[in-house]
């Protein structure tokens, strides 16, 4: 499937930034439950675990209602989707950031580089070079949703992804 081929879905993309925001603004009250019951904050692995779990578990609830509302989605067009998504927002912060500080290209660059790259590759530093855990959970979550939603359409014996794509043939009129 060629890049021609791929096509930017506005509904989905609109529950993407919803599903963006409930992540960012979730995030902080999973993380003081989780300080209240051990006693200190989360770090390391358990932090990666718990917030890598809430945005996968976000994700995946939105991608399965997406399906399951318009079967003929596809994987390659959703993630597609959640790419343009992700880009235009951080090109959008990444122009803020240049705005107050232009000096510094290594912040605006930093900003880039993890949704050029979906979020594998994470930059904490530039001088000296610190790469981050990568945050993929996204598009984790996205894979395990469309899973999940297709998986429920076929059980109830529905069609999906190309074969479930509303096709409109024009009527033939009678010539006068």
């Amino acid at each position: 499937m060629s890049l021609r081929h791929l096509r930017f879905d506005a509904d989905a993309a609109l529950w993407f930034a919803v599903a963006l925001l409930a992540t960012a603004f979730a995030t902080i009250p999973v993380l003081s439950v989780g300080l209240a019951i051990l006693g200190h904050p989360l770090d390391g692995a358990l932090y990666i675990g718990v917030t890598g779990g809430l945005v996968t578990l976000v994700f995946g609830v939105t991608t399965a209602v997406l399906v399951r509302n318009r079967p003929w989605r596809t994987y390659a067009d959703t993630v597609w989707t959640l790419y343009v998504l992700q880009l235009a927002a951080a090109s959008l912060l990444a122009v803020g950031q240049f705005v107050r500080a232009p000096a510094n290209a290594g912040l605006v660059a930093r900003g880039l580089i993890a949704p050029l790259t979906f979020g594998v590759v994470q930059i904490d530093s530039f001088a000296p070079l610190q790469v981050a855990f990568p945050d993929a959970w996204p598009l984790v979550g996205t894979l395990l949703g469309l899973l999940v939603g297709r998986w429920l359409l076929t059980r109830r014996g529905r069609a999906v992804g190309e074969a479930a794509r509303i096709v409109v043939e024009p009527m033939r009129l009678p010539r006068p």
